[in-house]
This record gives structure tokens, C-alpha cells and sequence, in this order.
């Protein structure tokens, strides 16, 4: 082996680690744009919500591009589980009305819907 034999990288690795890191401080920025929502001109602020909304961005693209890259490999992973979940119709179900229900709970409180 020469020692200027061409150094590959690893771009599915690339990809997933990146979309883990920008996930990592999605939550952290998340958190900290509640607390610093009422500073509306405030620098902070500013600097949060870039954080935040860079990291979305990275996140997404990241993921779309991990998705491309694994295609056939989650294709195949989800033809074999199909049967699998299949069997599970009812914790499908309730696991997805759980998510749904829970998710539209949580978005009336910026409609401030009072029964």
C-alpha cells in the first residue's frame, strides 16, 4: 500500500451522523425558544430561532439524503416486516389515534380553545 493511496469517506455514515448531530441540537433550541419567546426583538432570540431553523433544515436534508442512499435497503426491511405489523393491526391502530390525538391536543393551546 502506498502512503498516498486515496482516503475513501464513508457517505451513508456522513449523512447519519450529521442528521444525528443537527437532531442533537434541535431539542436544546427547541427548549430554549420557549423561554426566550416573550424577548421579541432581543438578540438571543434571534440567535435561537437561527439555530433552530438551521438545524431543521440541515436535519431534513440530511434525511432526505439518507433516504436516498438506503432506499433498497428500507424497501426490503419494510416487504419483510409487513407481515410482521400486520399482525398487530389493533396496537397499530391505537398507537397511531394515540399520536394523532395527542399531537392535536397539544396544537389547540395555540388556539386557546376553552370547552
Amino acid at each position: 500500500m502506498s502512503s498516498l493511496q486515496k482516503v475513501s469517506l464513508n457517505k451513508r455514515a456522513i449523512t447519519a451522523l450529521t442528521m444525528f448531530f443537527s437532531f442533537l441540537i434541535l431539542l436544546p433550541s427547541g427548549i430554549m425558544m420557549h423561554f426566550v419567546a416573550d424577548e421579541s426583538t432581543s438578540l438571543l432570540r434571534h440567535a435561537v430561532m437561527t439555530i433552530h431553523n438551521s438545524c431543521s433544515f440541515i436535519f431534513v436534508v440530511s434525511a432526505a439524503i439518507h433516504i436516498v442512499f438506503n432506499w433498497k435497503l428500507l424497501l426490503r426491511y419494510m416487504q419483510s416486516k409487513t407481515s410482521e405489523y400486520l399482525i398487530l393491526k389493533k396496537e397499530l391502530a391505537i398507537s397511531l389515534l394515540a399520536v394523532i390525538g395527542l399531537v392535536l391536543l397539544l396544537v389547540l393551546h395555540v388556539f386557546h380553545v376553552h370547552q
